[in-house]
């Protein structure tokens, strides 16, 4: 089996044309989704960026793993939970993989940007083309991913991670890629229901903090 995960920071489901969106935005997802399955109700355990991928890759939440902010003791993953070998009944989601046979191959600049050596248990190759620590745009990812693909596309039994910051801020769009759009107007959003519904939460870049 043959798995490519990619990894689009900050991007939002409903914004995706496949999950509903009016406007065209993800014409290349669209592809993928309709010859595949999508979910449409699957949610994050933990957030934001760091403790996400904690859960996402040791399988556990934020205070089983330790992983539960960007900062300080908030931000050590807990050893146990990375070394298939130091508790079988929670392997790493990497390193299960690559214990059983896997080649396992990442292009991010995840670990660097968040001090996160834990993000590279179990990746036979961690590629980081850039030196911005995050923040790059997709090119310098893509470009030696894509050779990746090239060179191992017809072998089997591999899992790639390939990760983009383009949706984070700061957000940076080429004038060509909006010029797509400028016949279509804006969908309805934020309406009033749903600022009311945002007013309900309290926490960072929510309604109550702006």
């Amino acid at each position: 089996m043959r798995i490519l995960y990619i990894d689009i920071d900050c991007a939002r489901a409903d914004h995706f044309s496949c999950n509903g969106y009016p406007r065209r935005t993800t014409p290349n997802i669209d592809r993928i989704a309709a010859d595949g399955v999508t979910f449409s109700n699957c949610h994050t355990a933990n957030s934001p960026c760091l403790p996400s991928r904690a859960a996402l890759f040791s399988g556990r939440f934020g205070f089983n793993n330790g992983v539960v902010s960007h900062h300080r003791e908030g931000e050590r993953m807990r050893p146990n939970w990375i070394s298939h070998f130091q508790d079988p009944r929670a392997p790493f989601w990497m390193h299960h993989l690559w214990s059983n046979g896997y080649r396992t191959a990442a292009f991010s600049s995840f670990a660097d940007r968040h001090n996160a050596w834990w993000f590279t248990a179990g990746f036979e190759e961690f590629h980081t083309p850039v030196r911005t620590k995050g923040q790059e745009t997709a090119p310098p990812i893509a470009e030696p991913a894509l050779e990746w693909l090239d060179r191992n596309a017809e072998s089997d039994d591999w899992f790639l991670d390939v990760h983009f910051w383009d949706v984070h801020t700061p957000y940076r769009v080429p004038d060509e890629w909006l010029r797509r759009f400028s016949d279509e107007p804006m969908p309805p959003f934020p309406d009033a229901a749903a600022i009311e519904r945002n007013r309900e939460f309290y926490g960072p870049r929510t309604a109550h903090h702006l």
